[in-house]
């Protein structure tokens, strides 16, 4: 078992505005599991994942692409499927990674981990 207390991390504010991110758990191979803060309006550019990745929303509502998220939503992207993010109000959401993220996307042969 690995337990991680609350107290134990801390949230870290990422290059987009409004966006704070707190790792659960990573491995060798890039693989992720992310609790996120997003505040009212903040936004994730257009981007996409060299693996899959699985989004559960604690609260609030986003947007992903064209899909309207609330509390208890859950929405899996696949390898190579483009989206941005936009918070549509204060949210938490639950992301699980399969190595790594690319942001900004503008060439899929390009992947660079954030």
């Amino acid at each position: 078992m690995n337990l991680i207390r609350y107290e134990a991390t801390r949230y870290q504010p990422e290059a987009a505005d409004g966006i704070f991110t707190r790792s659960l758990w990573r491995n060798e191979l890039g693989n992720e599991i992310l609790s996120v803060l997003l505040s009212r309006n903040s936004r994730l550019p257009e981007h996409g994942h060299p693996g899959w990745e699985h989004i559960f929303v604690v609260y609030g509502s986003l947007t992903v692409g064209d899909q309207v998220l609330g509390g208890g939503d859950y929405l899996f992207t696949d390898v190579g499927e483009i989206h941005d993010v936009k918070a549509n109000e204060d949210s938490e959401i639950l992301i699980i990674l399969q190595k790594g993220m690319s942001i900004p996307i503008t060439d899929p042969s390009n992947w660079h981990a954030l």
